[in-house]
């Protein structure tokens, strides 16, 4: 994983070898070192080794770990220069020896991939060389002068050998196990499919998720079919590889197998990074953020997330856990996490998405923790927030956007900050959102609880018991064009009216037409070609309304008499 070997500012790595820097620049390189038995504890390097004489000559440093002296050459290509690590390698004593490398290793439908050899020991004239590309143990090309060959590969994963005998009969061989792999740009995944590398078609396809999701490349779709589907392991998708429920959510099922042990689900950290048509469960993290999914960046669209869980006593949190990327037309329902089920702190955003029936003990069901973060035209509902949490049971604001929402019957403890939303930070925006129907025991902050943040085009309206203070709490300086009871009528294009909800009782909190919300809202730059929560165009007439709604003119006949 990312940040496991190096975590820090490769600006100052010169001449090193980690899998976070970058290939060749500053002399670096991310390839596999090739320890001589690393299960062994065995971290000398072998003969071809990419980390073999290419260091650089430090006059400090005149001797290995061992005592050997710095530097040597490492292999037949005769370079007096120190190698990586804390071993020395001396290439001209002992038995004969070989290594080899190849680049590119990996890649889609095919790639023609270059081998370089190198020799170890005291005699490396090499009278025949042998190369298999198939590990078939059939040496495709044979000869002399092969240290270095090329080979053209398909579809499919290969273990490529190479063998050599000296001048005097002396022999060596390496293998490099499952070496090249080329997939297709399609991967398929069924639970009924014949599970043949590289999983090209419903015929061949893996029968784990987590076998194809392996393979994939940059480019890759892996599409999955209709079913339930076991993962034993967090699925990486670092590069743009899109993993697609191929029959929809519905009937499409990602889920943690427990004995396996605690992980989250997906982990994403690519901009074309794609999770769709999915529903995942079950997702357990441990010690890290994000049960269900981690993201710094990528899409996850179209899923349902449910029955995940994050519990109290591990670092980080939320069910999704997102600093980069878009989650958009999701169901995020009937999880549990200590600290916020959908955390989002970054450029991040949630559109058209539902998070209910939810429970989160500390800090909000939904928490926005950035000014670039937002949530547009989603419904967070029925949620909660248990003892002895201190964050509100929808939204808590520490920065960011709230928009066209709806915030509705939720329910919070006396020791919760808010029954629907908190904002406290300067960067908190709420704008053209309902926040009705929450409850927060106690009697005070159901509503929208203000210690610093702005509010405008907002209904704050029916929360609590419906008595003043329960709806609105905070400095009404900075409320523009909204509706609730606490603010000062005709103040700052402020109402206290009854908003007039279609039926409220039963969670339709759009206006009726004899609403006092219609058209009395302040129109915005954003506004020109939005929609509202229910997809109609955010302004239908002059101006726009109050709320996450916006009320369609009526339809009707117009008679004209001359």
């Amino acid at each position: 994983t990312p940040g496991q070997n190096y975590n820090g500012d490769i600006s100052v790595c010169a001449y090193s070898c980690a899998p976070e820097l970058t290939n060749s620049a500053q002399w670096n390189t991310t390839l596999n070192p090739r320890f001589v038995n690393a299960a062994a504890a065995d971290y000398r390097l072998e003969a071809g080794s990419p980390c073999v004489d290419t260091g650089t000559n430090l006059t400090s440093v005149t001797t290995d770990i061992t005592g050997t002296t710095r530097p040597l050459a490492g292999d037949s290509r005769g370079t007096l220069r120190h190698d990586m690590g804390a071993y020395e390698k001396d290439g001209a004593t002992g038995s004969l020896a070989i290594g080899f490398s190849g680049t590119p290793l990996s890649g889609v439908n095919s790639i023609t991939s270059v081998f370089t050899a190198a020799v170890s020991g005291t005699n490396t004239t090499i009278a025949w060389w042998g190369w298999d590309f198939n590990g078939d143990g059939t040496w495709e090309t044979n000869g002399t002068g092969l240290a270095t060959v090329t080979n053209a590969f398909g579809p499919g994963r290969y273990t490529v050998s190479v063998r050599v005998t000296n001048s005097v009969a002396e022999t060596a061989a390496a293998t490099n196990a499952n070496y090249v792999l080329v997939v297709g740009t399609d991967i398929y995944v069924a639970t009924n499919g014949g599970n043949v590398l590289p999983y090209s078609s419903w015929e061949t396809a893996a029968t784990n998720l987590n076998d194809a999701v392996d393979i994939a490349l940059a480019g890759c779709t892996v599409h999955v079919s209709n079913g339930s589907h076991r993962v034993t392991k967090k699925m990486d998708l670092f590069t743009g590889v899109t993993v697609k429920g191929e029959y929809g959510r519905e009937v499409t099922t990602v889920w943690r197998d427990a004995a396996a042990g605690s992980f989250g689900l997906f982990d994403m950290r690519h901009a074309n990074a794609v999770v769709s048509g999915l529903t995942l469960t079950n997702g357990l993290a441990s010690g890290v953020a994000g049960s269900a999914v981690y993201m710094t960046g990528g899409t996850v669209s179209n899923c349902v997330i449910t029955r995940c869980s994050k519990p109290s006593t591990d670092g980080g949190g939320g069910i999704v856990y997102a600093s980069g990327g878009l989650i958009t037309g999701c169901v995020i329902s009937n999880n549990w996490a200590w600290y916020g089920v959908v955390s989002l702190n970054g450029t991040v955003g949630v559109e058209d998405s539902i998070v209910t029936a939810c429970t989160t003990y500390d800090y909000g069901v939904v928490m926005l923790q950035s000014a670039s973060a937002y949530v547009r035209r989603c419904r967070i509902t029925r949620n909660s927030s248990g003892s002895p949490g201190n964050g509100p049971s929808g939204v808590n604001f520490t920065g960011g956007r709230l928009e066209n929402c709806l915030i509705a019957t939720n329910t919070c403890t006396s020791g919760g900050s808010a029954g629907g939303v908190y904002l406290n930070n300067a960067a908190a925006t709420m704008v053209n959102c309902t926040v009705a129907g929450n409850v927060r025991s106690g009697g005070t902050y159901s509503g929208v609880r203000r210690d610093n943040g702005t509010v405008t085009n907002c209904i704050i309206y029916g929360n609590g018991t419906g008595a003043t203070g329960e709806n609105y709490t905070g400095s009404v300086s900075v409320c523009w064009y909204s509706c609730a009871p606490e603010l000062a009528h005709g103040s700052q294009g402020n109402i206290t009216n009854d908003p007039v909800f279609v039926a409220a009782s039963n969670g339709n909190f759009r206006l009726k037409r004899e609403s006092p919300c219609l058209n009395t809202g302040t129109n915005q730059a954003w506004m020109i070609g939005a929609v509202d929560l229910d997809g109609n165009p955010r302004i239908k007439q002059s101006r726009v309304d109050m709320g996450a709604y916006e009320l369609p003119p009526a339809l009707g006949t117009i008679l004209e008499l001359r």
